[in-house]
Parts: structure tokens; C-alpha cells; sequence
């Protein structure tokens, strides 16, 4: 982040064509950038929180018409309304974008209002894979692996 622009400029910033060519991103289209803080076109970096600021981070890399975009760990050290923030982003600026959503999360509740499907690696190991749906109902994996 460049600590001396304003939000509005660090997602401009960022703002490139896919790799697929395509100029209108899942945020760049309709301005839903300017949804990713509560004062985006005059809020500079430093003054912004952690939670917009990890909003501010997801929304960049979205401007850059990404068709993956991994998320690493987003709800990490956030309060909870701050999560339930984030957990909005990727539904309200995906929709229809066409950037695969890939999640690294030990917050399960987080994962599961997300994603579609989910993967649970043990050691280093894929030990499960299943729908965020089915995996909700599979007391046998939530217990031994998830902690739920």
C-alpha cells in the first residue's frame, strides 16, 4: 500500500486489464471499489483500521482483474464484525466477476459462509475434501480435524 494516497488511489492504482484482456473487473465494475472503506476517496492508509485495511487489500487485488486470488488467512487478529465485513467482500464484489476465491482459513465459520467447497489438510496432507454444505453436517471430520 502507498501510505500517502488516498484509498481511492491505491485501487487505481492497481487498476490493470486481466489476463484474459478483460478492463472490468469484479471491483472495478460500477464503481463497487469505493465500497472497501466507509470513506474511500479521502481515508489515507495510515489512518485506516485493521479491518478496512484488510479490506483495502482484497479490494486491490481485485482491480487487478485477477482470475485467482488467494486469501491467506483474512480474518486473522479482526473482531468479529470486522469478519462478518470481510466475509461480505468476496460475494458483494465477486458476483459475477469471474476470479476463483482461494481461501486459507482456520476459522471455519468464516470458511463455510464463503466458500463452495472445502479442503481440510492435516500435516501437510489433504485429508478431506467435500462441499462447504456437506462438510457443515460431517460431525466425524469437524470433530477430529476442525475443532467445531
Amino acid at each position: 500500500m502507498f501510505p500517502e494516497h488516498s484509498v481511492e488511489d491505491n485501487l487505481l492504482i492497481a487498476a490493470k486489464s486481466g489476463p484474459d484482456g478483460r478492463e472490468t473487473g469484479p471491483c472495478r465494475a460500477s464503481g463497487k471499489h469505493s465500497r472497501c472503506s466507509k470513506d474511500s476517496g479521502r481515508a489515507w492508509r495510515g489512518r485506516l483500521s485493521g479491518g478496512e485495511q484488510q479490506l483495502l487489500v482484497i479490494a486491490r487485488a481485485l482491480m487487478c482483474n485477477p482470475l485467482v486470488v488467494l486469501l491467506d488467512e483474512p480474518s486473522e487478529g479482526l473482531v468479529p464484525i470486522v469478519v462478518a465485513t470481510i466475509g461480505k467482500v468476496p460475494r458483494e464484489l465477486g458476483g459475477g466477476g469471474g476470479a476463483t476465491l482461494l481461501l486459507a482459513e482456520q476459522n471455519m465459520h468464516f470458511c463455510l459462509r464463503i466458500a463452495e467447497e472445502a479442503v481440510v489438510i492435516d500435516k501437510g496432507k489433504v485429508v478431506h475434501r467435500q462441499d462447504t454444505a456437506g462438510l457443515a453436517g460431517n460431525e466425524d471430520i469437524r470433530r477430529r480435524y476442525l475443532a467445531m
